[in-house]
């Protein structure tokens, strides 16, 4: 990704009695917008894209300014370099894929498109019509169709929402491929916090057309405020890197960490290879804290961290522990719990880990 790029956004946008307001500026590589049905989200994409036009502001992407109503500008969506992907693809019926992935394409040999059909395994579906391919597949071409245009900034609309898990999960997998392999920045909007924890670098939350808040997911949906949601929607609310250090018939053994050097974990019925990196999640309802080593348990990892935090969220505590200096875990505990065990920042525990909880994205 250019090292320059720069995504300012000032803008007022009044839709009936809903008024979206944003004042931020991003240089982050994957920048996700969460919030609830009606926050803002599609309008702040929308009107990035040039699909609407706010009532007042300013919107620069690098150099290049696409709206700037005092000066009386507002570039269309062609001429902003986007590549835009809606939430249901918008494919175009009697086309065949491949006519679909150049729609848009001004010159086809200058296209990257042999790249794009690599990465996101299209090859054997490019004579195939959209009613002959699946959900799954449908939206790998639309996500295809907006790279072919080499676009400087790619924008996601719930781009998982219409999938079921299977196939969520699948093209969960593509999406990381476009993230780890096509240097272009992304925003992408979710009302799903574990796509977010899991595609992006940053994220904003909105709420009632207005910004609640923004940061890294990990710390983000780890606060009082927005864990709840994490919990329903999301489901794993810890999301770990880490890297393949011993594999067996049965499954494997990882170690944690952007640098795979951390504390080691279990995991059964993955099947990888040696060094290969992965992401591995874990609800905060399948952990467990131990003041001390407990060695006899069927739950067979356990790593040492420090408590760093607790938060009353309703009935529960969320306790976030510190496990190395870049990672952290969220342990949701009754505080019953927490008062038998004489929880309290700065206490040293173990954190124990069913292998079989685990979910592993490759």
């Amino acid at each position: 990704m250019n090292r320059d790029f720069k995504l300012s956004m000032r803008m007022t946008l009044k839709q009936g009695g809903f008024t979206l307001e944003v004042d931020t500026t991003s240089q982050t590589r994957v920048l996700g917008l969460y919030g609830p049905s009606g926050s803002g989200k599609t309008s702040w994409l929308e009107s990035l894209a040039g699909l609407r036009r706010p009532d007042q502001g300013r919107i620069s992407c690098g150099d290049a300014v696409w709206l700037d109503t005092d000066q009386g500008i507002c570039l269309p969506p062609d001429k902003r370099g986007i590549g835009y992907v809606p939430q249901d693809g918008l494919l175009f019926p009697h086309w065949s894929i491949r006519q679909n992935l150049l729609a848009g394409v001004a010159s086809p040999g200058e296209s990257p498109f042999d790249e794009v059909c690599r990465v996101l395994e299209l090859e054997e579906l490019l004579d195939r019509r959209p009613d002959q391919v699946s959900g799954g597949q449908k939206q790998r071409v639309a996500l295809g169709r907006a790279l072919c245009i080499q676009p400087k900034l790619l924008l996601l609309d719930e781009p998982l929402s219409a999938l079921d898990v299977a196939l969520r999960n699948r093209v969960l997998t593509y999406l990381l491929r476009i993230r780890d392999y096509v240097e272009i920045p992304m925003v992408v909007v979710s009302h799903n916090p574990f796509e977010l924890m899991t595609l992006c670098d940053e994220v904003i939350a909105l709420g009632a057309g207005r910004v609640l808040d923004r940061g890294a997911p990990s710390v983000l949906f780890s606060q009082a405020a927005f864990f709840p949601y994490a919990s329903q929607e999301g489901g794993l609310e810890n999301l770990w890197q880490a890297r393949v250090v011993e594999c067996d018939p049965h499954g494997a053994k990882i170690r944690l960490g952007e640098e795979g050097r951390g504390a080691s974990l279990r995991v059964n019925g993955f099947q990888g290879e040696i060094n290969q990196r992965i992401r591995v999640g874990i609800s905060s309802r399948e952990l467990m804290i131990a003041t001390e080593d407990v060695p006899h348990l069927s739950a067979r990892n356990r790593i040492p961290g420090q408590i760093e935090r607790l938060q009353q969220i309703g009935n529960e505590t969320l306790v976030t522990l510190t496990l190395a200096p870049d990672l952290s875990a969220v342990v949701e505990l009754t505080q019953e719990a927490v008062r038998d065990l004489q929880m309290a920042p700065g206490l040293e525990v173990f954190l124990l880990c069913k292998s079989t909880a685990l979910v592993v994205w490759d």
